[in-house]
């Protein structure tokens, strides 16, 4: 009797286990490196760490959804959808989206007319966003909306948290693109937030450090031999041009891509711009001015990875 009722009591507390929904969290799953369009400051650059908290019943496995097969899904989802890209938010009224074939063209205007910048690329390479202005809580109610349906059945909800890299010091948003690359690094404007640390004879010189993270703040890094002329460009980028603007195009595996941005925040470099040229690039520069002293140069990508030169 007393055996009989232990197992009716175990039998309920795993039906009602069963029945409550519980939560599963995932820190640090990923990150998104990007860039986005902003009205007021352009073209920025960004990283975000990506936190998950997904709801749901327990499964015959008990468990809400396997952690090896959410990290997994989950990442490949969302790396697909947000990283290396170029955000877009399609009903800002500076913006104008078009569409020719397979190919993207987003153009941001100034509030007199006159362009601010031009960006065409296939369109994988771009993220169009229902909104006027990009922001952290914009796009993580976007990323919910679409793993949502991606999911097991058994998931009832997720919660999305973007957040940024805690830095001890100074940083800076940039973008890029490299046309030599044949991942997604190949993407005309994408971009990352990167710490930045220097060293002059042994000693963190946080004065260097604001100094570059002060250039490089909203910057394009483009390599002198990607720039281009105008007449090089399709119709539709010569339509935007004015003389303002530095133009540089190529033709990469995943398809050909454009840019126009204003000259004042491009900075033209004598190399390519990955980051182990970056950071070979920084340490030069401070040589020429200090050529006695010892300069090492920590170049961050994004959030925990770089190059050291």
């Amino acid at each position: 009797m007393i055996l009989a009722s232990s197992f009716l009591l175990r039998k309920r507390l795993f039906c009602f286990i069963k029945e409550v929904a519980v939560k599963l969290f995932i820190n640090d799953l990923t990150v998104m490196d990007f860039s986005f369009l902003d009205a007021e400051s352009g073209l920025i650059g960004d990283s975000l760490i990506v936190d998950i908290i997904l709801e749901g019943d327990l499964n015959a496995e008990s468990m809400v959804m396997d952690f090896s097969h959410a990290k997994k899904s989950i990442k490949h989802e969302i790396d697909k959808l947000a990283d290396h890209v170029l955000i877009v938010p399609e009903q800002n009224s500076h913006i104008i989206v078009s569409h020719a074939g397979t190919t993207t063209e987003v153009a941001m205007l100034r509030k007199n007319g006159e362009t601010q910048c031009f960006i065409s690329g296939p369109q994988e390479s771009f993220w169009l966003v229902q909104t006027d202005n990009i922001n952290s809580r914009c796009l993580e109610s976007q990323i919910e909306k679409h793993l949502l349906a991606c999911l097991p059945q058994g998931v009832k909800d997720i919660t999305i948290t973007l957040r940024p890299e805690s830095i001890n010091g100074d940083s800076y948003h940039y973008s890029h693109g490299l046309k030599k690359h044949r991942g997604n690094c190949q993407r005309i404007a994408h971009g990352y937030r990167s710490a930045i640390r220097i060293f002059v004879d042994g000693e963190r010189s946080h004065m260097w450090e604001q100094k570059w993270a002060t250039r490089w703040n909203n910057a394009y890094l483009l390599s002198r031999e990607d720039v281009v002329t105008v007449t090089t460009l399709s119709p539709r980028a010569v339509a935007y041009w004015h003389k303002g603007l530095t133009c540089s195009s190529w033709r990469s595996s995943q398809g050909y891509f454009e840019i126009m941005l204003c000259s004042e925040v491009v900075d033209i470099l004598p190399c390519d711009t990955t980051v182990e040229s970056l950071a070979l690039f920084i340490r030069q520069s401070i040589e020429h001015g200090l050529p006695a002293a010892k300069i090492e140069v920590h170049a961050f990508e994004g959030v925990g990875k770089g190059a050291i030169a």
